[in-house]
């Protein structure tokens, strides 16, 4: 029989490693569509050579800059509310 202490410590850290690999899952997938989005974003044409993000030219309210810009407060924001 284990101790009581010791299973509330196992069990606190079982949580603790789902919400890390929660956050992992939702970083790597939160990753992959800004950069698909990025990707789409970008444009190469015959006279210039290198890559030119879009959104430089684009107004505020492009909806795919809103939409990276929603990212990246996603992923500001810590899972499970806390710091």
């Amino acid at each position: 029989m284990k101790c009581p202490t010791c299973e509330l410590v196992q069990a606190e850290r079982n949580r603790l490693v789902g919400e890390i690999e929660a956050a992992e899952h939702r970083i790597a997938t939160l990753e992959a569509i800004r950069s698909a989005a990025i990707e789409t974003h970008y444009y190469e044409s015959s006279e210039v050579r290198n890559m030119t993000l879009l959104s430089d030219r684009h107004r505020p309210s492009c909806t795919l800059c809103s939409a990276l810009e929603a990212y990246d407060a996603a992923l500001a924001q810590p899972v499970g509310g806390r710091a």
